[in-house]
């Protein structure tokens, strides 16, 4: 792969998507009558939630680096105003730990899906930590069934009466909706906030840092005398366990559950891994091998001095056609650069070139973006006609945690969705300009294996092209002979000949392989059709008309749609 240039995040982007003039800071409530202060000093990890059928927009983050809780807060104004957060999942959560890389999907029948947790074995985070149970897996979990939908009438006739129903979102930790003050002082003073009254299901492990194909090298350049022995694996040829210690996304395209995690390619370097599977909660057999995301010219494997860090990627189904997929991440190029990249693909596993929407600083290390992206690209309620963004300005760290260090902020942009479509469409292209190159580059006429007279000889080689083999001319006269004869002798000749006819040139197979790609080639940038197919015609019966049709039948790989 190619070095990502330092302008694909410059402060002026190629393809300039984000209405900066549409830029506006969101506020949150802090519980008083009409009082809304920014976002808390140090949340982070937002994400956006699909327009509900009412309209209204709901946020997800965790509090802190070493979080206690995963909250939500909603909006009824197009995500400008917040209310108070309420619980979603406390740290404390005795069946799993999930808050650290905690990612939310909506399901169907308003049910929500959550994915989390890292693989630390025998490491706790901290002496601090109120939990001491090891790190083990990633882990999924989904919301309760609605009383009304589990016990039919009767269930709605319990819930008003008993008031045993929700009363907030079907996302929040406890039917009551209590927000992560009022349950943690509440567990604090052993009050009953029991865990059995959750809207969350058990949650069930799916994968362990030994998943085939996971990629951990983050302590690959250090030195042993750095590295504690409980971080390294027991599993040889394996390197290291992974962490899973990035930001997950997850996303249900095509039938399948696409989840992708931080693949840590080298110390400070940071890409994007993939897995998939047809069933969200099965165990880890059911989930394909790890593999790397395809993000050109972002080397995971460059040197150091050549390396960029994708420090999470959020993918999502586009809200404009949902047969693509859109991804916001922040980037930093070797360069130090940093923006915040925007790239598009149909599989999850190739995807277009990042393009910038918006330059960010860096921190003192170069390898942070101090923006991050809110996850979600969502179309606006009230306007149809534009999708609305989020982002977190001046990301809170260990390294700025003094007061004197800007207020962080999330703020909304809005794109208007004739150019974010026009833009997936140039960026799907690039996607199959880029494979048909691949395609030219690595095709080759068919070749047989020969033997050469002598293993050293170089006059000879190997692997060359078979010539076609020769028809005798005493076939041809025996079967002139046969047909004199009127009987089965020249059908016997006949047969022979057949059988001895060339086979197809490798040469006419590597031209119609070029034809093919050409063909696509001129379809994708508007070609008629008529014509397309006449060039392609023409030219194969000027380059071997005499094998057409069996280099037709033999190169049928090739596929022309």
């Amino acid at each position: 792969m190619g070095r990502l240039r330092p302008y694909q995040c410059n402060a002026s982007p190629a393809v300039n998507l984000l209405q900066r003039q549409s830029r506006v800071e969101t506020r949150f409530s802090n519980g008083e009558a009409g009082v809304r202060t920014p976002p808390g000093r140090m949340w982070r990890y937002y994400q956006v939630l699909p327009p509900a059928p009412s309209g209204a927009l709901c946020v997800i983050f965790k509090n802190d680096m070493l979080e206690t809780w995963v909250g939500g807060a909603c909006s009824e104004d197009g995500g400008l105003t917040f209310s108070k957060p309420k619980l979603l999942l406390p740290t404390t959560w005795s069946l799993a730990r999930m808050t650290h890389n905690l990612a939310v999907l909506p399901l169907s029948g308003g049910r929500f899906g959550v994915v989390g947790g890292q693989y630390r074995p025998r490491v706790s985070r901290g002496p601090g930590d109120a939990a001491s149970t090891e790190d083990s897996g990633v882990f999924v979990s989904l919301s309760k069934k609605a009383p009304s939908a589990r016990l039919g009438l009767w269930g709605v006739a319990r819930s008003l009466i008993k008031r045993t129903g929700g009363t907030g979102p079907a996302w929040c930790f406890t039917r009551e909706c209590l927000s992560p003050a009022g349950y943690l002082s509440a567990a604090a003073t052993g009050a009953e906030v029991s865990e059995r009254g959750a809207q969350w299901e058990a949650p069930v492990r799916i994968l362990d840092g030994t998943h085939p194909g996971c990629v951990e090298r983050h302590h690959g350049a250090l030195s042993p005398d750095h590295v504690d022995d409980a971080w390294r694996t027991q599993t040889p040829g394996r390197g290291e366990h992974c962490e899973f210690d990035g930001r997950y996304s997850l996303v249900r395209h095509r039938g399948r559950y696409l989840l992708f995690a931080r693949a840590n390619s080298g110390h400070a370097v940071r890409h994007v891994q993939v897995t998939s599977s047809t069933c969200l909660e099965c165990n880890a057999s059911a989930w394909a091998p790890f593999e790397l995301v395809r993000l050109p010219g972002v080397d995971p494997w460059a040197s150091s001095g050549e390396k960029a860090n994708v420090y999470f990627f959020g993918a999502q189904v586009s809200p404009l056609d949902k047969n693509v997929l859109l991804a916001v991440f922040p980037l930093v190029t070797p360069d130090k650069f940093a923006c915040l990249g925007l790239s598009a693909s149909r599989d999850g596993l190739r995807w277009s070139p990042p393009s910038s929407l918006l330059a960010c600083d860096t921190d003192g290390e170069s390898v942070r973006s101090l923006t991050h992206p809110a996850f979600g690209l969502h179309t606006d309620p009230t306007n149809r006609s534009r999708v609305l963004f989020w982002a977190h300005e001046h990301v809170g760290h260990e390294m700025a945690k003094d007061w004197l260090s800007p207020t962080p902020q999330l703020v909304r942009y809005t794109i208007d969705a004739d150019d974010l479509r026009a833009w997936s469409t140039q960026a799907l292209a690039r996607i199959d300009a880029e494979e048909e190159a691949d395609v030219l580059s690595t095709s080759q006429p068919r070749m047989r294996m020969q033997e050469s007279p002598s293993p050293n000889s170089l006059a000879q080689p190997l692997l060359r092209y078979a010539p076609p083999r020769p028809v005798h001319v005493g076939a041809n006269l025996s079967l002139r002979a046969g047909r004199g004869n009127g009987g089965g002798a020249g059908l016997r000749t006949r047969r022979r000949v057949r059988r001895h006819s060339p086979p197809t040139p490798p040469l006419a197979c590597a031209w119609y392989e070029v034809l093919c790609a050409t063909r696509r080639r001129l379809e994708s940038v508007g070609t008629p059709a008529s014509l397309v197919v006449g060039g392609c015609t023409w030219a194969l019966l000027l380059l071997w008309w005499r094998e057409l049709f069996r280099a037709v039948w033999a190169c049928s790989r090739c596929r022309w749609g």
